[in-house]
């Protein structure tokens, strides 16, 4: 079933507003599968495999014999990190 935008960014609000209220920092309000990931992150499937073995890249959460997923805070965080490296190479 097709969720229309105002309904999937309300569920979005209400899940991220109840994990706080609930104190659930450490929740995780959303699985992001494969396709999501290399679209936030910008790399490919291979680099981002790379990176999760060389410990470069967050971890994938596996959600089944053939599926797996990444918590959207751990790459929010990653992204953050990429950042601040960034800052910090442009300041020297």
């Amino acid at each position: 079933k097709l969720t229309s935008l105002p309904e999937r960014i309300f569920k979005r609000n209400f899940h991220t507003m109840f994990n706080s209220f609930h104190g659930g920092a450490n929740m995780v309000t959303k699985i992001l599968r494969l396709p999501e990931v290399k679209e936030t992150s910008g790399l490919s499937r291979s680099s981002i495999y790379a990176g999760m073995q060389n410990g470069t890249f967050p971890k994938s959460i596996k959600l089944g014999t053939r599926m797996v997923g990444w918590s959207e805070k751990a790459i929010e965080d990653w992204i953050e990190q990429k950042l601040n490296e960034a800052k910090q190479g442009a300041n020297q």
